[in-house]
């Protein structure tokens, strides 16, 4: 099976056998009126939480306004405020309007937390594109990355440094053909939904 429209990474849906990229990935989606994010998503930081009073209680909103990578030091206390708020908080709301998306290995984290297990997934697999051309691309994204950070007068972070360092490492080898141009890579979905597993013996029905 080929990675089409010349993606580096396709997703394979159980029960389907095919990809979704294209035009059949847009036509999942709609756009949506559901008003801006309750945050500022021109802040920095891809996340926050703001308090709302709802009939006496203080709600926490969690915003995640974007999704940079995980090491992404942006990212620094989420993890642990996560915990707080889904154990203290009296209930739980994420705001993830105006994100636009990026690395969604946080957001697995999320789930995993929220499901008590590793995440339900109708994606059964991941097809990877390893040709010279796509780990160049892999490459250019950590360069462009740096980039962003020197026009700030920032320094890159060491864990952006050592994966384009890597990525250099890997698109060399893929000129050399010792890597396969294409890797299918299953996904073990946490199927199915255990509230209980998630929650503990406190969550009655």
């Amino acid at each position: 099976m080929g990675v089409p429209d010349r993606h580096l990474m396709a997703k394979v849906v159980k029960g389907k056998g095919q990809s979704l990229c294209g035009e059949p990935r847009k036509a999942l989606f709609a756009p949506g009126q559901v008003g801006p994010n309750v945050r500022n998503a021109s802040d920095d930081k891809p996340w926050g939480v703001v308090e709302k009073s709802v009939g006496g209680l203080s709600i926490p909103i969690l915003s995640i306004t974007r999704l940079p990578h995980p090491k992404d030091p942006g990212w620094a206390g989420f993890e642990e405020k996560l915990i707080e708020l889904i154990y203290d908080a009296p209930t739980l709301i994420i705001d993830l309007r105006g994100n636009g998306g990026g690395d969604d290995t946080t957001m697995r984290t999320v789930a995993a937390y929220l499901f008590g297990q590793d995440a339900p997934t109708a994606v059964e697999a991941r097809i990877i594109s390893k040709t010279p051309a796509t780990m160049a691309l892999w490459t250019n994204d950590n360069t462009f990355e740096m980039a962003r950070y020197r026009r700030s007068g920032d320094t890159a972070p060491h864990w952006l440094v050592e994966s384009r360092s890597q990525r250099v490492e890997q698109f060399q080898r893929a000129e050399r053909g010792e890597l396969t141009a294409e890797v299918e890579q299953p996904i073990e979905g946490g199927l199915p939904y255990n509230p209980q597993k998630a929650f503990g013996t406190q969550l009655t029905f």
